[in-house]
């Protein structure tokens, strides 16, 4: 199963994904938190474009939301501080690819501005935090 399609599963049957009892803390953090909700989001939007845009916008949205989640998640298991500002930035790299997807997807009517109200919000939290972490951690020593 795809993550798109898992992704998509979740929020049709409106069910949580099955973690294990030892949930890493990155689950709870509040930048992933808020990205797994942008995925969401993403989600709920794109019912709203036509069928023939399945494989082309619809995927590109859905990739992009997914591994804005999955490279916090990656950061936050990294084990050097090389390794998880990597991630981050890989992170808001994608999160900027998302916020011109959807620029697109409005440009060419497919969503109203009112609908990308809550993942306006939800892409400027993001990419603040994140933008603070890759400060955070690029300006520590190297040693």
């Amino acid at each position: 199963m795809t993550a798109s399609s898992y992704l998509r599963r979740m929020i049709i049957e409106n069910a949580t994904p099955d973690f294990p009892a030892d949930e890493p803390s990155y689950r709870k953090s509040f930048l992933y938190r808020q990205s797994i909700e942008l995925g969401a989001e993403c989600q709920r939007l794109i019912q709203q474009f036509p069928v023939e845009e399945r494989f082309n916008l619809v995927d590109q949205i859905l990739r992009a939301s997914v591994l804005v989640s999955s490279n916090i998640a990656g950061a936050n298991e990294s084990d050097t501080r090389k390794r998880r500002l990597r991630h981050f930035d890989s992170a808001r790299g994608k999160l900027k690819r998302l916020e011109t997807l959807l620029v697109v997807a409005k440009r060419v009517g497919y969503v109203e501005s009112e609908a990308l109200s809550r993942t306006r919000v939800l892409s400027n939290e993001i990419d603040a935090l994140l933008t603070t972490l890759i400060k955070q951690l690029g300006s520590q020593s190297w040693d």
